[in-house]
């Protein structure tokens, strides 16, 4: 996921969508964000200024297909959840149970990018 990531300019931003920042601690986030004092920060205790940031507008991952590390189990992103989970629908054919995953919110940093 982190190649999809980079660096933003405030233009980029709205208080509408949701994000996927990764911070400096290998930490990834999924936040909406907030305008304040000029910039925008995400809304998780205005912790993060998103111009410091890598990240990424989600509208821009939806239908994207990623692969849950260490196994051959592919799905599609439809939908992101506060402060770090990302909805996959599993490909049909594919047992999501037999690697005792969940079956639909899942942690980004347990997916890759194909």
């Amino acid at each position: 996921m982190k190649e999809l990531l980079e660096y933003r300019d405030t233009d980029y931003f709205n208080d509408e969508d949701y994000y996927l920042l990764f911070t400096s601690l290998n930490r990834f986030y999924v936040t909406q964000l907030h305008f304040y004092n000029g910039s925008w920060y995400s809304n998780m205790g205005l912790k993060y200024k998103m111009t410091s940031v890598c990240c990424i507008n989600c509208k821009e991952l939806y239908g994207k297909e990623v692969e849950y590390v260490d196994t051959t189990l592919k799905g599609n992103i439809i939908k992101f959840l506060e402060p770090e989970c990302i909805g996959i629908v599993w490909k049909q054919g594919e047992d999501y149970r037999k690697y005792g995953l969940p079956y639909f919110w899942n942690y980004v940093k347990n997916l890759k990018m194909l």
